[in-house]
């Protein structure tokens, strides 16, 4: 396994994330830390690691964040590559127990997701696989590629924007490709709290937070340009595309809801806690649902 972690201005973490990895009980890894010319301290702290199993690729030129990703998870040598985000601390024992899988289960892909018991949930290749779990703005962290099919799934991002860029469309282009496979929550968020006492009273929305409803609505174009490049069947490609447009419209209106009385994530996003009124619920449901018939009529 390649653990691939992209690194910018993480004194703060990047150490903790080294150390907890190095803690895995398999030995057969690599940590592969793409730096992007931080401007603290982080530098010193990977140089301090004398662990021939972390390697550093240097990023050359600041790029686009999508871009970025891309060559982040590219840089792994393992059989199978894992995104990490250097904020989020591994939950090793998760991590090992998804590699003593590995070792006697040949996958494409796989993600985490909060399941009962350690149990696994198996998908076929194509459409099964991307009707569970694909296009569904899941955490960048713990999903992983195999790597002898990443190539192929790199091909199929072309023409979409980097800015626009998910690492879902790599996932869902494994998907295509081989088994994939769902596994235990691995990471643990800082400081994601609610924040209630904290709440607005004003239900005025700010210029800023137009984003969450016009990056949504974006984010479910791309999705339905990257859909059509799969292969899949008419019939096929409807299933998914109603899946897609009802994880939009939860993320603009219930998510959302949630979301605004959410401290940790209006600070990170730099927006005030507040009520989200009835009436702007109702309009960014709407504008989902004219979105969504305008792109099914318009992306074949």
């Amino acid at each position: 396994m390649s653990f691939c972690i992209p690194v910018y201005n993480s004194e703060k973490w990047i150490g903790r994330e080294i150390e907890t990895i190095l803690n895995c009980k398999h030995k057969n890894f690599e940590i592969v830390l793409y730096y992007d010319k931080s401007e603290d301290n982080t530098l010193h702290i990977i140089k301090s690691y004398k662990d021939t199993r972390i390697r550093v690729v240097y990023n050359q030129q600041r790029t686009a964040y999508g871009q970025m990703l891309i060559n982040c998870i590219t840089s792994g040598h393992g059989k199978y590559c894992m995104y990490v985000i250097d904020r989020n601390l591994l939950l090793i024992q998760n991590v090992d127990r998804l590699l003593d899988y590995l070792e006697l289960n040949n996958v494409g892909c796989g993600m985490c997701k909060p399941i009962n018991n350690n149990l696994y949930q198996i998908f076929q290749p194509g459409f099964d696989s991307i009707k569970n779990f694909s296009y569904q703005h899941n955490h960048i962290v713990g999903i992983f590629y195999n790597n002898e099919m990443l190539e192929k799934a790199v091909n199929s991002i072309k023409g979409i924007k980097f800015y626009n860029f998910s690492p879902e469309y790599l996932y869902a282009a494994c998907c295509m490709q081989g088994v994939s496979v769902e596994y235990d929550f691995c990471y643990h968020s800082e400081n994601f709290f609610s924040a209630t006492n904290n709440i607005s009273k004003s239900t005025k929305k700010k210029i800023d937070e137009w984003y969450t409803l016009l990056g949504n609505i974006n984010y479910m174009y791309w999705n339905y340009r990257h859909l059509s490049k799969l292969g899949l069947n008419k019939k096929q490609k409807r299933v998914i595309q109603k899946n897609i447009f009802k994880n939009t419209l939860n993320n603009c209106t219930v998510y959302y809801k949630f979301l605004m009385t959410d401290y940790a994530w209006c600070s990170h996003y730099n927006v005030t806690c507040r009520c989200v009124s009835p009436f702007e619920t109702f309009f960014n449901r709407i504008v989902c649902s004219i979105s969504y018939l305008v792109f099914s009529l318009l992306i074949q």
